[in-house]
């Protein structure tokens, strides 16, 4: 399937998610009385899709490529503040695993996604390290 449009990426609706259910399991926990932990946790949340979908607007492959590893980490970045966030008892053990299996999933659509980009060009873009030798593009007219 071709991605017309960012929310298209199965990547950005997985992050997207991930986004959306920190902020309700902030919403429910002590960590609400914790500043510095509750930005932390949601600006790595939220980084994850708004890196997807900014990559997508490049519209070029090493761009894209760029933003999802950025992306990728910011996910995984979470995983360790919901962690962090069992350990400082703001919420359970059971309450963040379901949240961080849905980071795992996201991740691997990250990982699927990159292995595509580093592999293919932007239709329509023409790539000169691939272009062989001797290869000859037409002059564009004034």
């Amino acid at each position: 399937m071709i991605a017309r449009r960012f929310e298209d990426l199965e990547a950005w609706q997985l992050a997207n998610e991930v986004k959306q259910k920190v902020y309700a399991l902030l919403d429910i926990s002590k960590a609400r009385r914790d500043r510095k932990f509750c930005e932390q946790i949601t600006e790595s949340a939220a980084s994850a899709p708004a890196n997807l979908s900014e990559g997508f607007g490049y519209y070029r492959h090493p761009e894209f490529a760029r933003h999802t590893r950025v992306a990728k980490s910011s996910l995984m970045e979470t995983q360790n503040h919901l962690a962090d966030g069992v350990d400082r008892k703001y919420w359970t053990h059971a309450q963040a695993r379901p949240i961080h299996e849905l980071a795992d999933r996201a991740i691997g659509k990250c990982v699927r996604l990159l292995a595509h980009l580093e592999t293919t060009d932007a239709p329509g873009t023409i790539n000169p390290r691939k272009a062989r030798k001797g290869t000859t593009f037409p002059k564009r007219k004034a």
